[in-house]
């Protein structure tokens, strides 16, 4: 395996057979063997821009590695870790007894880019150099892969994990949570996705097909926003007070909006947005939803060459890749 410290260089490479970037990423586990699309794309990512195989490292292991898609930056330590467009969660970064953030460890951290200017402001308070280069790397999806939006349903809805009754590809909203519930005369209208996936690269593809089937997204999920988002697809994000739509100012206390997504919009320039919230117990009117992700779904205005060219490795990349089939280094990623 390549140290990733002889692949930290600004130069293009070949993909090399005995290369491998070290990434590490929220991965399917002996004790929850399925993959969340979201997290099981940083890897994916990283080898399409790389053409260099990836291998999964763990957040504690003393090594040099990449960090890229997912709140996980805070669970990082040991090692030098290079974080290009991660995020992270301000409440569980380590703290001294007076409660102000720990001081990042050496060799700890380089930053590279940031999910958005929230978490950049934690690594700054941590006494890290942070620049503001800001974006999930999720949004590059449409650049590295060649994905269509095949409209098929007039509305997609994602749960966020938390919310399913189980683990894997087969859960189902828990069942006090009405706000999800179809009905069977809507059911070609209304297409209910989550993000737990087989433990395969396929399988991530599928599923993202499936939220390109939707002419609108709903979701409580950040990288079903951001995968809906990246290819124009009109979404709002499920709030958590008031009802119906309603604007939020990510500037002032108490907007409401989960700090990832938060993280995210204010990353992409968005201080005001819009949600749509609907009460956990009661039923959805889904023509009320559709028409209020019409009438307020922001699109994102991205421009992917500063996160693009933050990123550390050696690129091998020019056009976006096929999908139908995938490669075959690309499906042989293990989750």
């Amino acid at each position: 395996m390549m140290r990733l410290g002889r692949l930290f260089r600004r130069e293009t490479v070949a993909p090399a057979a005995d290369a491998a970037v070290r990434v590490a990423w929220a991965a399917a586990t002996a004790q929850v063997p399925f993959a969340n699309l979201g997290d099981a794309l940083s890897p994916v990512i990283v080898a399409a821009l790389t053409g260099v195989a990836v291998a999964h490292a763990d957040f504690d292991e003393p090594v040099e590695r990449l960090a890229a898609v997912g709140t996980i930056g805070h669970a990082l330590r040991g090692g030098l870790v290079h974080l290009w467009g991660t995020g992270l969660d301000r409440n569980l970064w380590p703290k001294n007894e007076g409660g102000d953030l720990r001081r990042a460890p050496a060799p700890g951290f380089r930053v590279h880019a940031t999910r958005g200017p929230l978490t950049r402001a934690v690594l700054m308070e941590a006494g890290l150099d942070a620049p503001a280069v800001y974006g999930d790397p999720v949004l590059l999806l449409p650049h590295l892969f060649a994905l269509t939006p095949r409209s098929q349903y007039e509305l997609g809805v994602i749960p966020h994990l938390s919310e399913l009754d189980r683990q894997g590809p087969d859960a189902r909203p828990k069942a006090e949570h009405r706000r999800y519930h179809i009905p069977s005369d809507a059911g070609a209208t209304v297409r209910l996705i989550h993000t737990w996936t087989a433990p395969r690269v396929t399988a991530l593809f599928e599923r993202i097909a499936e939220i390109l089937s939707c002419r609108r997204i709903l979701t409580k999920s950040l990288h079903g926003l951001i995968i809906a988002e990246a290819f124009g697809i009109p979404a709002l994000y499920i709030g958590a007070r008031g009802r119906g739509p309603r604007r939020c100012d990510l500037a002032q206390a108490g907007h409401g909006v989960d700090h990832r997504f938060a993280d995210y919009y204010l990353g992409t320039g968005r201080r005001q947005v819009w949600c749509y919230v609907q009460r956990q117990a009661e039923p959805t009117d889904w023509a009320d939803a559709i028409a209020a992700v019409d009438a307020h779904a922001q699109p994102v205005v991205f421009d992917p060459a500063p996160l693009i060219d933050a990123f550390p490795l050696p690129r091998h990349w020019s056009a976006p890749l096929p999908t139908a089939p995938l490669p075959d280094w690309l499906k042989e990623i293990e989750l």
